[in-house]
């Protein structure tokens, strides 16, 4: 949403929002959105009014707001209670912000459609059923006249047979806790018919059918389902349709998927566990909030299209945990134990505050042209991050057997890679920001036609930095193992290296790794290698370097070493095993001796010092 006018304090503000059905029973229900400003999330404190309007943007009862709040990360969540409003009438809400120092309430765009919270608004209704509705006492039953129906003992099927047809519309059948029991070769529990609606069903369980627990399949909308259990049902737990709420529904050991095909529907806390095919397969336009998918005999949640979920778990599934969605937004959603990558295969995503660890393969992979935000990855078997084209703020990476990022045309901005298994980074065509690579098992960071900036690379076993084709600006690196910087045709500027470096403790052997190693006309200006005890500060390792300004200090082998071809100017030694180790053919500054009084002057502008 974005809002109508500019607001005083935001250049552009949007939210991404969804309307979920309170715990309790009552007139209340939650609003869950996102606040950002240009992509960053809003956390200074805001005012937000919530106003309630019918289909002719009427105002329903009275506006509700909330001052001088503070988000953390952007997220907003609000109970909103507007009283006994929702009779089956299209709802929407509107919601503004304001400055909280002044200033009007700017309107955000467009207003959401609320979806009536189905328990709340019909429990009395289902809880008069058994005084005021028609008693179903055995089955087949075909429902032909609107109205309520209840049962009032468990009932069970016939072969052949669905045990409850709704041909109508405008229908509750409220199944007071108990249980509908299938047969060999009997078909639905409950089959809604084609183009029906305002169907309400409540509190009860459907098992041993032969075909789908819960077939909606065709049905016009307005079909609400609350407390149904689905389970060791013949195909599906629940054959949706388009416009269906769900709520505290489960499917568990179902031979098909637990949840099948709906459209502009919601889920609140339901389950799908140990399912012969997939927990949630084949969603559009819908809200999944709380929704759990876990040991299923495929993926957890799958083909997932402009959808939004929230707070969802996707674990121990047998292939990934959320797998083929396409512009979808995901908000502190989990991955774990599936047998193959906790986020697979996603497009035009945003991706919030979610968690992949311990997952087989990847933990996010597959990943185009979507926004991952304060995300993690965590002892995933593979690696924690593989994408192309993707924005990533605030990430993390952690104990994965493989790389912690690794992609294409990525921009990584205050992310961080720790203790995996290959290398912190891999990247080609990505511009990296305030990076930390700490412990990692290859190299720090591993990129080719990249810009680096403002990072920092520890105690990995590879080099610190390996760059092709790249660049590096005002970047660490420390006590890596095989050296600080490698460069092949790749630039470094203002960049500190330091403290590389090991001793094979096998053999007590010192490798000679270094500050900085470069290669293929590698250019450093600027930049500073000291403390290196087991190998020199520059090193030329062919291809004509440029080393430029750069300053060498406590090295244990040269400060700077260069070959024919190499130019060497403008630079600072001291206490270095050698200073200056330079051969024939080099392009050298005079070297002059600051102990003696050299100094650079306008007749020797590039001249080296040795202090």
């Amino acid at each position: 949403m974005t809002s109508r006018h500019p607001l005083p304090i935001f250049v552009a503000l949007a939210l991404g929002c969804a309307v979920s059905a309170a715990a309790q029973i009552g007139t209340e229900f939650t609003y869950q959105g996102y606040l950002e400003d240009g992509g960053t999330p809003v956390e200074t404190a805001v005012d937000l009014r919530f106003t309630l309007k019918d289909a002719t943007d009427a105002t329903i009862g009275s506006p509700i707001t909330v001052n001088n709040e503070t988000y953390p990360g952007g997220l907003v969540n609000e109970d909103l209670d507007f009283g006994d409003v929702f009779h089956g009438d299209p709802r929407f809400l509107q919601v503004e912000v304001a400055d909280p120092s002044g200033g009007p309430f700017v309107a955000l765009t467009p207003d959401t459609e609320v979806q009536p919270v189905p328990y709340a608004m019909y429990a009395t209704e289902a809880g008069m059923l058994t005084s005021e509705g028609t008693v179903i006492t055995d089955l087949p039953t075909t429902i032909t006249v609107p109205g309520a129906y209840f049962i009032t003992q468990d009932l069970t099927g016939q072969s052949g047979f669905d045990g409850i047809v709704i041909d109508t519309d405008n229908v509750t059948l409220n199944l007071n806790g108990y249980t509908l029991v299938g047969v060999a070769g009997s078909d639905d529990g409950i089959n809604i018919l084609t183009g029906y609606t305002s169907i309400r069903i409540f509190n009860g369980t459907l098992t041993s059918w032969g075909d789908d627990g819960v077939d909606a399949d065709g049905t016009a909308g307005g079909i609400i389902l609350v407390d149904i259990h689905s389970f060791s049902n013949g195909d599906c737990g629940f054959d949706g349709s388009t416009e269906m709420t769900l709520i505290r529904c489960q499917a568990i050991d179902n031979s098909g998927d637990g949840f099948f095909s709906f459209v502009d529907s919601q889920f609140v806390d339901c389950i799908a566990d140990s399912n012969g095919d997939d927990g949630f397969d084949d969603v559009g336009s819908s809200s999944l909030e709380r929704c759990i998918a876990t040991d299923n005999d495929e993926d957890g949640f799958v083909d997932v299209r402009d959808s939004s979920l929230r707070g969802c778990v996707a674990d121990g599934n047998t292939f990934s945990g959320f797998y083929d969605f396409e512009a979808c937004t995901l908000e502190n959603c989990t991955a774990s134990f599936n047998d193959e990558n906790g986020f697979d295969n996603f497009v035009d995503c945003a991706i919030r505050g979610c968690v992949s660890t311990s997952n087989f393969v990847w933990g996010y992979l597959a990943i185009t042209h979507s926004i991952l935000e304060s995300v993690t990855a965590g002892n995933n078997g593979s690696g924690g991050f593989s994408v192309t084209t993707c924005t990533i703020n605030a990430c993390t990476a952690t104990f994965n057997g493989g790389p912690g990022f690794s992609g294409l045309a990525m921009t990584l901005n205050n992310c961080s890679a720790l203790d995996n298994g290959s290398d912190g980074l891999i990247s080609l065509y990505s511009v990296i920001t305030n990076f930390s690579s700490s412990n990692n098992e290859g190299a720090g960071l591993n990129v080719i036609s990249s810009k680096i900036h403002n990072s920092i690379a520890t105690g990995n076993v590879g080099f610190g930095y390996q760059l092709t084709g790249s660049s590096a600006f005002e970047c660490l690196a420390a006590d890596n193992d095989f050296g600080g910087f490698s460069l092949s045709n790749s630039e470094a500027n203002q960049c500190k290296s330091s403290s590389n470096g090991r001793i094979q403790t096998d053999f007590n052997e010192a490798f000679e790794d270094h500050g900085f190693l470069l290669q293929n006309g590698a250019i450093v200006r600027n930049c500073t290698a000291l403390d290196h005890d087991h190998g020199s500060g520059f090193v030329d390792n062919g291809g004509s370097p440029l080393i430029e300004g750069c300053f060498a200090y406590n090295n244990s082998g040269s400060g700077f070493s260069a070959d024919s071809g190499a130019i060497v100017i403008g630079n600072r030694a001291r206490d270095n095993g050698t200073d200056f180790l330079i051969s024939l053919g080099a392009t050298l500054g005079e070297i002059l001796d600051f102990s003696t009084g050299g100094i650079i002057t306008s007749g020797n502008p590039h001249a080296n010092i040795r202090y």
